[in-house]
């Protein structure tokens, strides 16, 4: 879904933004941690590790909260701008074409175990996935307009509070069904 939706707001910028020399070397590298982490995956209790995931989040906002880093995203945007001294919009185009390709890397285990499993399923949850991954694609293309137009510690609050959003959501279905069963 992330991967997707990362895709189409890259796509208007893919041209003029994207150094695509570093985000091959860097999502090269990003392929065998992403594969690992899809099989892995399988091999934990979602709902726990859900959990994880909303106290990651927790620490990701807060952190971007209190960060005076007005360069962009959580780790590889500001790694681009800083370390490598690319532009902002370089950096956050390079960076979403990264995504996309440890997203699909990150698919592979789920589409190879589905191909072993009987009935050859992927082991994932269309129904659910779909309407995130559209509501992503519709927001990402207008999102991106927007983002232009507004001061960068601006766009970082209200992602943190997004994020923080999102992760009090994660919590507390997890816990309810957790404690449901």
């Amino acid at each position: 879904m992330i991967g997707l939706a990362s895709a189409v707001a890259v796509a208007p910028r893919a041209r003029r933004e994207v150094s695509w020399r570093l985000a091959a070397i860097i999502g090269a590298a990003g392929i065998p941690p992403s594969i690992a982490g899809g099989i892995v995956n399988h091999r934990l209790d979602g709902r726990r590790l859900m959990l994880v995931f909303a106290a990651l989040m927790v620490a990701a906002g807060v952190r971007m909260l209190r960060s005076n880093d007005e360069s962009g995203g959580f780790l590889l945007v500001p790694a681009l701008v800083v370390a490598l001294g690319l532009r902002t919009p370089t950096a956050v185009a390079t960076s979403l074409v990264v995504i996309v390709i440890n997203s699909v890397a990150g698919l592979v285990p789920y589409f190879t175990a589905g191909a072993a499993a009987p009935g050859g399923g992927t082991g994932l949850d269309w129904w659910v996935i779909g309407p995130f991954a559209a509501a992503a694609i519709l927001a990402s293309l207008p999102a991106g307009r927007l983002a232009r137009r507004l001061p960068a510690s601006i766009l970082r609050r209200g992602f943190a509070v997004l994020v923080l959003v999102v992760a009090a959501g994660v919590a507390t279905q997890t816990v309810v069904t957790l404690a449901a069963t």
